[in-house]
């Protein structure tokens, strides 16, 4: 799905354009400005007059182009649909204007170099589809053939004035495509690397979830669901060092079931088993005292670690 590719295009042209703008705007300011301070004499005589209306005409585009965009920036969701044909037309009219600005050097003994520049540009700051920026191109360099060769009488090399904007076209060409392909390429890896990473999280989290499954039945009697023997000997050497340096008392229940063998010679081991987790469930339960762990001893034999519990105390609690 290139939808979300085109749209970060988008983006990315939309913000382009923005300064673009202002620099355009900026530019043809002082061009103007100049224009009338140096050709005031001739301000209504070919070419000069063409060439005021020309800067006029960009000024004029540039800050209907930065309303414009300046306005879709800010709307949610974004208008793709006229973003991509504003953006084209915005490439266009800076190429046939380029053209028309060179066209008018070469009357004058000037050169094509205008039109070089904004090829160029074309070509390194917006992103557009290849055969998007072919086409622009295409319409851009015939506007410039077919006027340069039925209609302007150019002072300097004929040649270089035909072949050196045409390598340039090709150039220009090729340079877009590279980007927009290059451009495409760090997309796609970005989108492997969030699926990747989201894999991974997933990895993670599922593996977080069956280690603390392993951790809690390596540390839990499968039977009685108390502590199991190991982490009654790691809880009991936790209590005691904990008491021993806040100087708090430690009692410990050790508590049997009577007559538990019998139980399991006449009734069977499943019998025992039960018996086992009744009272493993009953235990539980009860020791509700803070700082109180139960454990499966062994057997039919179970421990209760009763932190900051004096002997008085632990007596009424097994009690």
């Amino acid at each position: 799905d290139y939808e979300p590719f085109l749209t970060q295009l988008n983006i990315n042209n939309i913000i382009k354009v923005r300064y673009v703008t202002v620099a355009f705007i900026i530019m043809e300011i002082i061009m103007l400005a100049l224009h009338l301070n140096i050709k005031h004499d001739t301000l209504f005589v070919f070419p000069d007059l063409l060439y005021g209306i020309m800067y006029v005409l960009m000024l004029s585009f540039m800050f209907v182009m930065r309303f414009a965009f300046e306005k879709w920036s800010h709307q949610d969701p974004l208008p793709l649909t006229k973003i991509r044909a504003f953006g084209v037309v915005f490439s266009l009219f800076i190429l046939l204007w380029s053209a028309t600005i060179s066209l008018l050097d070469l009357t004058d003994g000037g050169e094509a170099m205008v039109y070089v520049v904004g090829l160029i540009g074309v070509g390194t700051v917006p992103f557009y589809k290849p055969l998007t920026s072919l086409v622009m191109y295409v319409t851009a360099h015939l506007y410039y053939l077919l006027v340069f060769i039925f209609f302007i009488t150019p002072t300097g090399h004929v040649f270089a004035n035909i072949v050196n904007p045409s390598l340039f076209v090709i150039l220009s060409w090729s340079i877009s495509v590279i980007r927009y392909h290059h451009q495409e390429k760090d997309f796609v890896d970005q989108k492997i690397i969030q699926s990747q990473s989201q894999e991974m999280k997933k990895v993670i989290e599922e593996s977080a979830v069956v280690n603390a499954k392993l951790t809690r039945l390596s540390q839990t009697d499968a039977l009685t669901g108390c502590y199991n023997f190991y982490m009654f000997q790691e809880k009991i050497k936790e209590a005691w060092w904990e008491c021993l340096i806040s100087q708090e008392p430690l009692s410990l229940l050790m508590i049997d079931i009577d007559n538990f063998k019998t139980l399991n010679d006449r009734y069977g081991h499943q019998a025992g088993d039960i018996c086992l987790q009744c009272v493993g469930g009953v235990l539980n339960s009860a020791s509700e005292h803070p700082g109180c762990s139960v454990a499966r001893y062994g057997g039919d034999e179970f421990a209760i670690i009763l932190k900051k519990t004096t002997q008085k105390e632990a007596i009424r609690i097994v009690e």
